[in-house]
């Protein structure tokens, strides 16, 4: 069995009182545009063809060398072996 106890110093809640009148539902947002489709294929498209032309363009081949080469060349660029690079 279960009984109801009270406490001192504390009083029930007051009932529930209803909420806001409901409104009315809001209207549907209207379709995206037909061209939003092509974004993400273009996008990927055109990012594979920059990607392909930079590949076929190539850039300066890679030289070669050991660290101690590496470490005695300091910071001058590659094929500049006698003077260092202005301060």
């Amino acid at each position: 069995m279960i009984f109801a106890v009270s406490v001192p110093g504390r009083h029930e809640s007051a009932s529930a009182k209803p909420g806001p009148p409901n409104e009315p539902p809001k209207p549907v947002p209207p379709p995206p545009p037909r061209w939003h489709r092509w974004l993400l294929p273009v996008a990927t498209v055109v990012t594979l063809g920059l990607l392909a032309w930079l590949y076929l363009l190539g850039g300066p081949a890679a030289e070669s060398m050991s660290y101690s080469d590496f470490r005695d060349q300091g910071w001058r660029r590659p094929g500049q072996r006698g003077r260092r690079l202005p301060a």
